[in-house]
């Protein structure tokens, strides 16, 4: 829907961040250096060999930039890479709970360490694989991508890749001048993410570290004057949405309710 307003009323230059749309530019993060560069602390740090990569929706341009690493990481480690221990699935933690239950009814072997595409997929799998009985990080370590609040909000935190996102906005604009003046700029583009070791590696012996207010302090505690339940429960958010036929508009009044 969105690419076909863009095509019917956009008259002006068009570049897509992250996700690629018809034929406009794409820009993205270079996620291919960020998962060699985890699959290298996996396999350096912590000696794993027979490693699981959850890769997210098979063929899209994101998924396949992080095989790609995983791959370059263990062709360089001189580790076989076998497509049985990569699986593909939703960018959501519904994708990982599924294949922790695999894992734990003896469809797949356990393996000694998971790299998710996601940390949505990695919490996924961590909380389906808890709550079968395993332990993380003592039975497999696991880590995720793009470091969200959840990661470091989790009983387990996550170790997880922060992506350099805000260069890559930073780099949208400048093509989009590009574009618009013709004329070109000297703009050196970063690449360089950093990771960030939680507990689900081993890196991290307590949660402390990722969960001080001062890391993700807009999360209110339940107990705050802000905050109390019963704001939540007496919103009437689901009478709201039930009642609209437009997207648009119910993106707007979860915004309003959030």
């Amino acid at each position: 829907q969105i690419e076909k307003l863009m095509k019917e009323k956009c008259h002006c230059p068009v570049v897509t961040i992250d996700e690629s749309m018809g034929d406009y530019e794409h820009l993205s993060t270079d996620d291919e250096v960020s998962f060699k560069g985890i699959t290298d602390h996996v396999i350096e740090v912590h000696n794993c060999k027979k490693i699981y990569l959850l890769a997210g929706e098979k063929d899209t341009v994101t998924s396949d930039m992080r095989y790609r690493g995983f791959v370059k990481s263990l062709k360089a480690h001189n580790i076989k890479v076998e497509e049985k221990n990569i699986f593909y699935g939703e960018f959501w933690y519904t994708f990982g709970e599924r294949i922790a239950g695999r894992m734990a009814d003896g469809e797949i072997e356990k393996p000694e360490a998971v790299i998710a595409a996601s940390d949505y997929i990695a919490l996924g799998f961590i909380n389906e694989a808890v709550r079968r009985g395993y332990r993380v990080p003592e039975d497999f370590i696991v880590t995720g991508y793009d470091s969200v609040i959840e990661s470091k909000a989790s009983e387990i935190t996550l170790t997880s890749y922060v992506p350099p996102i805000d260069e890559t906005g930073e780099y949208a604009v400048v093509r989009l001048y590009e574009k618009i003046y013709k004329k070109e700029l000297k703009y050196t583009r970063s690449f360089a993410g950093k990771l960030v070791c939680g507990m689900s590696c081993g890196c991290r012996v307590t949660n402390a570290g990722r969960r001080e207010k001062s890391d993700y302090g807009y999360i209110a505690p339940y107990s705050s004057q802000e905050i109390d339940m019963q704001k939540f429960l007496m919103s009437y958010m689901a009478e709201t949405l039930t009642e609209l036929s437009d997207l648009g508009e119910c993106y707007d009044k979860i915004l309003k309710h959030a």
